[in-house]
């Protein structure tokens, strides 16, 4: 039996690829340190993905994935007897409860710890939004009202829900959650920490995956998304807002403006219950409030300087 099964369920943009692609670059270091990192098919990218697929399969329906954990299990029972297993999505927070206890029935341990990294509401919503609107496939022009409409992101950040489920099947003083914004020495430093790794004697993480733009950027983008483009041109698009930045874009903020206080209250209120949510700092959003707010002639001075980009290498925007 394993001795140790830790399982790191996300939350979504809260350096969970960062995690993800550290872990699995230092596999072997990791393993010298006892934490082993397992494939087998489980891992889609750098994550245990496949795994959540498996688990999440509906009954009846063609398989998903080529994983089968009632196949690889026994394989990893026996490999990691006595061991500690890690394993990581964020789409483990997708699970229910009967595929959760699937999850703990074929993968018993002696200790089992489920990692939850949350963000605060407002901040989550802001990175959940900037990623629709620079995604190729969504390319996202609505507002951040309309978004949050859209997409019922109370229900998002309703993370009392996740951390439920998983207390069902493993008691909820297996459920460790622990906030982004506090993380000590940045999210791979503070993950590896927390599963007793010791990242000194680790190759330093130099990666910063999936970095959100600043919030006039984002803007800018989104009223740009409304124009059909290829891929090849949103692409050209997304190098140019690196290129055209300027640090005073950093003081304006998407959520700043008369909406602010519905907004906040809407996000904020699924979780105001939530034990330790205070200490953890998911209910301090202030920052949010003190930005100034983004006006139209701002936008366009910032497209502006995206379009003369282009034009200067030749690109339409």
């Amino acid at each position: 039996m394993l001795d140790r099964l830790i399982l790191h369920i996300g939350d979504h943009k809260t350096g969970t690829t960062s995690i993800q692609d550290y872990c699995f670059a230092q596999r072997e270091g990791l393993a010298r340190q006892g934490i082993n990192y397992p494939d087998d098919g489980a891992i889609t990218t750098t994550g245990h993905h496949a795994l959540q697929t498996w688990l999440s399969q509906p009954r009846g329906k063609p398989p998903r994935t080529k994983f089968d954990l009632e196949t690889v299990a026994p394989i990893w029972q026996d490999r990691f007897d006595g061991a500690t297993v890690f394993l990581s999505s964020e789409n483990f927070r997708f699970l229910k409860v009967n595929q959760i206890q699937k999850l703990a029935t074929l993968l018993p341990a002696r200790q089992v710890e489920v990692i939850a990294y949350f963000r605060a509401p407002l901040d989550r919503f802001l990175s959940g939004y900037k990623q629709h609107v620079k995604s190729s496939e969504s390319r996202c022009s609505m507002g951040v009202a309309e978004f949050m409409d859209a997409l019922n992101y109370d229900r998002v950040v309703d993370y009392t829900v996740v951390i439920d489920r998983w207390a069902e099947v493993y008691g909820r003083d297996a459920i460790n959650v622990r906030s982004f914004r506090g993380a000590k020495g940045g999210i791979v430093r503070d993950l590896l920490t927390t599963i007793g790794a010791d990242p000194d004697r680790l190759p330093a993480d130099q990666k910063h995956s999936n970095v959100s733009p600043d919030d006039l950027t984002i803007a800018a983008l989104a009223v740009l998304n409304n124009a059909p483009r290829t891929v090849v041109q949103h692409a050209a698009i997304l190098r140019a807002l690196g290129e055209t930045s300027r640090p005073e874009d950093k003081a304006f903020g998407l959520l700043a403006g008369p909406h602010f206080t519905t907004i906040r209250d809407r996000l904020t209120a699924p979780i105001s219950n939530l034990q330790g949510a205070a200490e953890l700092g998911l209910l301090d959003d202030d920052r949010f409030e003190k930005a100034t707010p983004i006006g139209i002639e701002t936008v366009q001075e910032r497209i502006r300087r995206i379009r003369d980009f282009l034009r200067a290498l030749d690109i339409a925007p």
